[in-house]
């Protein structure tokens, strides 16, 4: 499959096991990068996870300094298929839906990237668990910007704003999108600007796409990385 998964975790590896043998039992056969800023201990027990799952093609890297933006701008230098994305550790792509983004990429090169219908549950009440009772479910809107010009495209983003960043994305413009984020300090690249920044990149680039596939899955909880931040930390 002609895609890099690029996931960012810090200390939650129960999280990435999820995710990991969601990708094994599902068959995926794309490329997965794995960007690691945990403790010592917790990165131990990541690479022990992944030792069992050795019929993925897995790489990983582990830098304790790295905010989540600054870790995609390093993994997007090292992906060689033509398509990539980035999510958390906490979420989940449908890989069901890979191919059917892959191909209407593949046909139509005025499109940067493509995604389809998101989920956002709920596992015991919030619980911050990769484990449980699904007790909530909303959609999560991903998504579609098909104005032809550029501005035109940017604009509308603005006017309604929705996550780019978790579309399937030309590898190319990919990398340069998250490079950008490099350009920013470490609290304004995770503080909202470095997914605006990555927005825009792509969005100048060519249009989104959002197709009527089960596509995402992501998880609210009580240590999502919003409500984690240290607002004195510039």
């Amino acid at each position: 499959m002609n895609l890099t998964i690029m996931i960012a975790t810090k200390n939650r590896p129960n999280f990435l096991a999820r995710a990991i043998k969601y990708y094994s039992i599902s068959g995926f056969t794309g490329n997965i990068l794995i960007g690691d800023s945990s403790s010592e201990d917790n990165s131990k027990k990541t690479l022990n996870i992944i030792k069992t799952f050795n019929e993925l093609k897995i790489n990983y890297h582990r830098d304790t300094e790295l905010s989540a933006d600054q870790m995609m701008s390093y993994l997007s230098k090292k992906v060689e298929t033509n398509y990539s994305v980035m999510i958390n550790d906490d979420d989940i792509l449908i890989v069901s839906s890979i191919q059917n983004c892959i191909n209407f990429l593949d046909k139509n090169l005025d499109f940067s990237a493509a995604n389809g219908r998101g989920y956002n549950i709920g596992l015991n009440q919030n619980d911050c668990t990769p484990f449980g009772k699904i007790t909530s479910i909303q959609k999560y809107p991903l998504p579609e910007y098909q104005n032809e010009y550029p501005i035109e495209r940017i604009s509308d983003f603005f006017n309604k704003t929705l996550n780019v960043n978790m579309s399937i994305t030309r590898s190319k413009i990919n990398m340069r999108a998250f490079n950008n984020i490099e350009k920013l300090n470490k609290f304004d690249s995770a503080f909202v600007f470095g997914e605006l920044m990555h927005a825009v990149t792509v969005l100048s680039q060519g249009k989104i796409a959002n197709l009527d596939v089960c596509y995402l899955v992501r998880q609210k909880h009580s240590e999502q990385y919003y409500k984690k931040i240290n607002r004195n930390n510039k």
